[in-house]
């Protein structure tokens, strides 16, 4: 079968080729914004536009804008057709609504077409060519070095170019032919199975005992920002005092660091995630994992100024201890490498993981003889049974249980004859005015977006302070005399 894999690459611009894509960022920003701006002006109106109908209207944007023609067209069309899956995925329940591109943050181009045919000779000629050491850039823009330190695998469809913070990336998205997995049915489950349960502390704890911790900021990194984010605030301050709109230079380096800090956080967590997910797909025939819904579970406790909420700053770094261990992106990873390895992601309610034991099954409120009595979740590290004196780390038991649901849940999925590699989402129809029309209820709804590795703009939680900073480990499971 077909697979899309994406292999990123360090590039090294120069000067003048790095002033010139800051100009095609700023062509293909102004694009997409223009193009939101159009649907949020004319939807009102009962009138839709698509890609195909933006697209056609670039060459009058042109006209009455000459300086977009410096950009290569097709990556202003690459930028419509970001807009365009945007609100597909926002209809379809998948996403939020498409936002505004924002200079700094939002700065890639993508290059979607490799090869192309001369209309004199026929012959096909390259548009994007690789070499051993780089890659020439239709538009004008050239040959800019790049730092090959794996090679490519299969034929490369399209290349996106980015900026993140002071250094910038190739990302090349290729097709590879490989072997087609067997399909998913009981003797998946001799590959091996367990669950996986998402925690702060703990990051990711499996079935077994075996920790993967996600590495956060630093102290010196928090410190680091802390300083930086105080002397932008001071930068701010003074600019609006003297009534001027335009960043200083200063203001400007100040922020460059603290993007390149920010980079640097993400690209370590980034290669834990890559870690774990590989490990969990390539070594096991199904894995369970928590249907959590981290929007919700990570909202303000700020509350209103009529009801103020309470421990505001404890939730506040409570949730930004979850988001750190970045649970949406692990699950997209995880789904897409199960996919090349044959392998099924379950996802579970997670309700009552961590409080019935996964020893005897048991819930104490199952039962109205037991009801008086407390579940057996101690504290955050501890669990034990009041009902038979089982006793082990509290986030080994929740994925023992997440285990046990999530192996029931796909033998019934294979004997029922029902897709069994991933719940399919529940889709919310939405509409522009923020009303949505609810989905019938469905045990196998999935709560969070599932993306392709290689498409899509990647968006990750910052870094928590001494969330997870431990190495991975393993948690022993005990027994308590009863």
């Amino acid at each position: 079968m077909l697979i899309h894999k994406g292999f990123r690459y360090r590039a090294y611009p120069s000067p003048a080729a790095q002033a010139m894509l800051a100009r095609w960022f700023g062509c293909a920003r102004v694009v997409h914004n223009l193009g939101l701006d159009q649907h949020r002006m004319f939807s009102r109106k009962g009138r839709s536009f698509g890609y195909t109908k933006q697209t056609a209207d670039l060459p009058t944007l042109k006209a009455e804008f000459p300086w977009l023609a410096e950009c290569f067209s097709q990556c202003l069309q690459q930028a419509l057709k970001d807009l365009d899956h945007a609100f597909q995925c926002f209809f379809t329940g998948q996403g939020g609504y498409p936002r505004p591109w924002k200079k700094f943050e939002d700065d890639s181009l993508r290059f979607p077409q490799m090869t192309r045919t001369d209309a004199k000779t026929g012959e096909v000629v390259d548009m994007v060519a690789l070499t051993r050491d780089g890659i020439h850039f239709p538009g004008g823009l050239g040959f800019i070095p790049v730092c090959f330190h794996r090679p490519l695998e299969g034929t490369p469809k399209h290349i996106t170019l980015q900026r993140q913070g002071l250094t910038w990336w190739v990302s090349v998205c290729c097709e590879i032919e490989v072997t087609t997995p067997r399909p998913l049915g009981h003797d998946t489950l001799l590959k091996g199975f367990t669950g996986v349960d998402f925690g702060v502390a703990n990051a990711y704890t499996r079935a077994d005992g075996h920790v993967y911790a996600v590495p956060g900021e630093t102290d010196g990194e928090a410190k680091r920002r802390l300083r930086l984010e105080r002397r932008i605030a001071r930068a701010v301050e003074a600019r609006k005092a003297y009534g001027r709109i335009n960043r200083s230079r200063r203001e400007m380096k100040l922020r460059e660091s603290l993007r390149a800090l920010d980079q640097r956080v993400r690209r370590r967590r980034d290669d834990a995630l890559h870690k774990i997910t590989s490990d969990l797909a390539q070594n096991h025939g199904l894995i369970g994992i928590e249907d959590l819904r981290i929007a919700t579970m990570t909202a303000s406790a700020r509350g209103s100024a009529e009801a103020p909420g309470r421990k505001v700053a404890q939730k506040a770094g409570l949730n930004r201890g979850l988001l750190g261990n970045a649970f949406g992106k692990f699950r997209r990873m995880l789904t897409y490498k199960a996919g090349w390895y044959g392998a099924a992601v379950v996802a579970i309610n997670p309700a009552r993981t961590s409080q019935t034991c996964s020893e005897c099954h048991r819930h104490p409120k199952d039962s109205p003889e037991t009801a008086h009595l407390s579940h057996g979740r101690i504290n955050q590290a501890e669990f034990a049974c009041p009902l038979c004196g089982f006793a082990c780390h509290a986030d080994v038991n929740a994925a023992r249980n997440i285990e046990r649901l999530a192996t029931r849940e796909f033998i019934r999925r294979v004997d029922s004859g029902e897709s069994a590699a991933k719940p399919a989402p529940a889709k919310r129809k939405k509409t522009l005015s923020g009303l949505s029309a609810k989905p019938k209820a469905s045990p196998d709804a999935s709560r969070t977006r599932d993306q392709d590795p290689a498409g899509g703009r990647p968006v990750a939680a910052r870094g928590a302070r001494g969330v997870g900073q431990a190495k991975n480990r393993d948690v022993s499971v005990s027994r308590k005399a009863g």
